[in-house]
C-alpha cells in the first residue's frame, strides 16, 4: 500500500526583530480589557475592543504586522491588490482565572492571526478532516488519529493561519497574565481578475470604527 499525504493545512510563523512587550502590555492595559460574557472558564478571557489597528500607539506594531502580511501574499501571490488588517483586538488571560477561548473559527475573514505577547498557554488548532465525519458514517481509526496541534507562544512571534481552522486555547495556569494580540484580515483593492480582465470584486475597508459615535 501506498500512502499520499494530500492537501496540509499551512501555518506561517513570523518572528519580531523589536516587540517591546512591556509598551504592548502596557497599551492594552490601558485600554482596560473586560471580560465580555459568561463566567464559565472559556469565556474569561478578557479583550479590548477590535479598533488597534487604527490606533496610532499600536503603529510599531500593526506597521510589521503589514510587512508580514506583504511577504504571505507575495509568498501565495495572492490575486489582490493588498492583505489589510479588518478588526485587531488585545487578550488578557489573567492569573487565577483559568481562562481559555473555546473551540471556534473566524467568519466573514480570509485570515486570522495570533501574535504572543507572553509566554502561557497554548493555542489548539484542530484537523479540518475530524468534521468530515460528523454528519456521515464514520469508522474510527487509531493510525495518525492525532486531531489536535498545541503552538507553545513564543513572545514576539506572529502565526498567520486560514480564518476556517478550529482552533482554541487552553486554560491558562501561569503565573504571569497571558497576553496576546488577534486580528483577522481580508483582501482589498482589486481581487481575482480572472480571465475576462476585470476583477471579480473590488474591497474596500470602510473603517467603521473610526465612525463611531460620530452621529
Amino acid at each position: 500500500m501506498k500512502t499520499m499525504r494530500l492537501f496540509p493545512v499551512y501555518l506561517h510563523r513570523f518572528d519580531n526583530p523589536n516587540p517591546q512587550p512591556e509598551r504592548v502590555i502596557k497599551l492594552i492595559e490601558e485600554m482596560n480589557p473586560k471580560q465580555k460574557s459568561g463566567n464559565w472558564d472559556e469565556m474569561k478571557v478578557k479583550t479590548t475592543e477590535g479598533l488597534l489597528h487604527m490606533m496610532p500607539e499600536f503603529d510599531f506594531l500593526t506597521n510589521w504586522f503589514r510587512k508580514c502580511l506583504k511577504e504571505y501574499r507575495h509568498h501565495y501571490m495572492l490575486d489582490c491588490e493588498d492583505l489589510d488588517i479588518a478588526v485587531m483586538w488585545g487578550n488578557k488571560s489573567a492569573v487565577g482565572d483559568y481562562a481559555a477561548h473555546h473551540e471556534h473559527t473566524h467568519n466573514l475573514s480570509y485570515i486570522s492571526a495570533v501574535y504572543y505577547i507572553t509566554e502561557g498557554s497554548p493555542t489548539v488548532f484542530f484537523d479540518p478532516r475530524y468534521a468530515a465525519g460528523g454528519e456521515q458514517v464514520e469508522v474510527c481509526w487509531k493510525r495518525g488519529r492525532d486531531i489536535e496541534h498545541d503552538v507553545k507562544p513564543v513572545p514576539g512571534s506572529l502565526i498567520l493561519f486560514p480564518s476556517w481552522l478550529p482552533h482554541k486555547s487552553r486554560p491558562h495556569t501561569g503565573p504571569d497574565p497571558r497576553y496576546t494580540i488577534s486580528f483577522n484580515v481580508l483582501p482589498t483593492g482589486m481581487v481575482n481578475n480572472g480571465m475576462y480582465g476585470f476583477p471579480m470584486a473590488h474591497i474596500t475597508l470602510n473603517n467603521y470604527e473610526s465612525k463611531a459615535g460620530t452621529g
